[in-house]
């Protein structure tokens, strides 16, 4: 098995992309690949001076490119995404089911994400995105909660100051000394060509037995292709 760690933020167009091309091959019942997605955030609260880019009293902070987005919204939905890979995308999960969690994705890139809408990064247009891909958010929540230290009470539950999946991302950052967004490491590796689902696959095959069953179904299927395309090109000048 390939384990592919992707490193990546709520805002990051290219990691969708990405995500949306890789799912068919996720999805692939001889595919021997794990996808664990980590994001990134900041813990150094004293460098960000709008408060509105932090949540936890400053503890967790992101800034996003773009003024219009405030960071803490793409906090919360960091958080929203970490739950709905842990009940969806997980392997190990009794709801495990890659179609509603790269659905949610793809809805969320496409809907929720644009700077120029109303709807960007907003609970409404997350709701949408969880119920078209049939996404039990209060399960969703109740992760979120469950990952909270509850010793201190608060109204606001993103006012509390340690959370375990934040600081599993940041260790995890800090770890593989992460410097770009998105970045994916194949087995811990740094996997350093341009982010495509063929150049992926084509990595992670040399890395697996070459009589691995979905790699040479899927080399023989690129090679098919590449050897046809000369062809439909000379064809399509007769």
């Amino acid at each position: 098995t390939i384990k592919m760690d992707l490193f990546l933020t709520p805002d990051a167009s290219p990691a969708y992309t990405f995500l949306k091309d890789m799912a068919e091959v996720l999805k692939e019942p001889n595919s021997k690949f794990e996808l664990v997605p980590y994001y990134r955030v900041f813990r150094n609260g004293e460098a960000y001076s709008d408060p509105n880019d932090c949540i936890g009293n400053k503890k967790y902070c992101f800034s996003s490119p773009y003024k219009e987005i405030q960071g803490k919204y793409v906090l919360i939905e960091t958080l929203h995404q970490k739950c709905i890979y842990k009940i969806y995308g997980n392997k190990k999960s009794a709801k495990y089911d890659l179609n509603a969690y790269f659905g949610y994705l793809t809805y969320f890139a496409s809907k929720c994400t644009d700077r120029r809408s109303e709807k960007a990064f907003t609970e409404k247009c997350r709701v949408e995105a969880a119920t078209e891909n049939k996404i039990d958010m209060d399960e969703v929540e109740d992760c979120i909660a469950k990952s909270y230290d509850r010793d201190v009470y608060s109204d606001n539950i993103y006012d509390l100051q340690i959370n375990s999946l934040f600081d599993e991302d940041f260790s995890k950052v800090e770890a593989y000394t992460v410097s770009q967004i998105p970045s994916l490491y194949l087995n811990k590796m740094f996997f350093d060509e341009t982010l495509s689902v063929e150049n992926v696959v084509n990595k992670a095959c040399l890395m697996l037995s070459k009589k691995d069953q979905f790699c040479q179904t899927y080399l023989e299927a690129k090679k098919e292709e590449s050897t046809d395309s000369p062809r439909k090109k000379s064809r399509a000048f007769i």
